[in-house]
């Protein structure tokens, strides 16, 4: 009976009196008891909690507390399988999964089994193949290489990884600082034409001009300051040499597109502040200007969401490996209000209608 437990709870252990001599094979032989009997009983409880609990016992007062209770053991199965499941390849083995007959309906705990109960232990008995005919050049040969090949592998995800975590504080940066001033603003501007189109006085207009004025050259601030931190990223050695050349190619169309936007941003600040004190030519170059960052903004994001669709969905290697940390910017930041509708390049000059 003790060597069938032994059996269930060991998988591929390799046992003989020589290991046995070592302290280190016993801590490894516990672990590895602990691991898979841990493993064991979370397949089991997860096949309980779903197939075989009555819903009438969820609803009892008592289903808390025993849930909780039964869930220590399984803590440590079920936050490393919740670890994996941030990574795409473990995704994508559940979902190819998902469609197979009965074994769909447990995909999720077959998953478990292989990662936590099968791999430590097959990991386990290459080792000790290795270290009991490392003496053989062929195996050192095949060691060795296998070996740089897996730290050049695991260096390149480091890299990745380290350009993919920076890369989303810098995109929450502009989501947390710059876009709610985007939004101010764009508001703002929309207040104002309102203001005209319902034949509002002078004092209205202004009024609500001011604010957009204000929130403008805050605006020019924060991106001219996040610009900069976007420019280092994108000009970082690491960002060409492991970064995808589409997603370098859209990162730089993105870039363009805020940069424009910012400078025509600039231009209608300048024109309504100096307005009175510009003559006629000056404002008509100051208004072609805004038009032609504008545009250049326009087309820098046509391009940008192009590339976005072409390649959506699409990953690399690498990508399989690696985790995109979860934005920290509320979804209210990013519905930037369409201004398209109110832009009047025609305005009468005594209102200064430009686009925002």
């Amino acid at each position: 009976m003790k060597n069938k437990l032994l059996k269930i709870l060991l998988p591929f252990f390799p046992e003989n009196n020589e290991l046995k001599k070592h302290w280190w094979h016993k801590l490894i032989k516990i672990i590895t008891i602990v691991v898979t009997a841990t493993s064991i009983y979370t397949v089991l409880w997860m096949i309980t909690l779903f197939f075989f609990l009555p819903k009438s016992w969820m609803d009892s007062p008592l289903y808390p507390p025993i849930y909780h209770a039964s869930y220590l053991l399984a803590y440590i199965p079920m936050n490393i399988t919740s670890l994996l499941s941030h990574f795409p390849i473990y995704g994508i083995l559940f979902h190819s999964m998902l469609p197979v007959p009965i074994i769909g309906p447990v995909a999720f705990i077959l998953i478990l089994i292989v990662v936590i109960y099968l791999t430590p232990s097959l990991m386990y008995k290459l080792s000790i193949y290795l270290y009991n005919n490392f003496h053989f050049k062929k195996v050192r040969i095949i060691f060795f290489s296998v070996l740089l090949i897996l730290s050049l592998f695991v260096f390149q995800i480091w890299k990745y990884q380290n350009l993919i975590s920076t890369g989303s504080v810098v995109a929450d940066q502009h989501c947390l600082k710059v876009n709610p001033l985007v939004i101010a603003r764009k508001n703002n501007y929309i207040d104002s034409i309102k203001v005209l189109q319902a034949s509002g006085s002078a004092e209205e207009y202004w009024a609500e001009n001011n604010k957009y004025l204000d929130n403008s050259k805050k605006y020019i601030v924060a991106e001219k300051a996040w610009l900069a931190a976007q420019k280092t990223y994108m000009d970082s050695q690491d960002f060409k040499t492991y970064i995808p050349s589409y997603i370098q190619e859209a990162a730089r169309y993105q870039y363009e597109s805020r940069e424009a936007e910012m400078r025509s941003t600039s231009g209608v600040v300048e024109l309504f502040e100096n307005y009175k004190n510009m003559d006629s030519e000056k404002q008509k170059a100051l208004s072609d200007t805004i038009m032609e960052e504008t545009n250049k903004s326009n087309k820098a994001n046509d391009k940008y969401n192009k590339m976005y669709d072409d390649h959506q969905g699409q990953m690399g290697f690498k990508d399989y490996f690696t985790i995109v940390p979860q934005s920290t910017c509320p979804e209210e930041n990013f519905n930037i209000p369409n201004v398209n509708e109110f832009l009047n390049p025609q305005a009468p000059a005594n209102t200064n209608g430009f686009n925002s």
